[in-house]
């Protein structure tokens, strides 16, 4: 008899669990067909209470500061545009580099 109980209330949850899920789902949905930002905002924006996107210009400044400072220190290293020189892609054979990774797998 105990174990019948257990049963029912391990499906009880369960259909739960699903309800839940399907809500916060058909939320997003809903958000997201409204125009709202739904994840985390990309780096010097912020979301309004209405959850519109808008740029926070304090943020935005330290972004781009971030940002110049980051080129200007590459290219004083000299490594500027290392990983998307065009020589460096064009050397890249991207069926050996396919073959390679089917042997890691292997």
């Amino acid at each position: 008899m105990g174990g019948l109980l257990l049963n029912l209330i391990i499906v009880f949850a369960d259909a739960e669990r699903r309800i839940i899920a399907d809500r916060v789902q058909q939320g997003i949905y809903k958000a997201r067909r409204d125009g709202k930002r739904v994840d985390r905002p990309p780096a010097g924006y912020d979301v309004d209470d209405d959850g519109f996107l808008y740029q926070d210009p304090a943020e935005y400044a330290k972004v781009q500061n971030f940002i110049r400072g980051t080129q200007e220190r590459q290219d004083k290293d000299g490594d500027s545009g290392v990983l998307w020189n065009p020589a460096v892609l064009d050397s890249i054979d991207p069926e050996a580099c396919r073959e390679e990774l089917r042997d890691r797998v292997r």
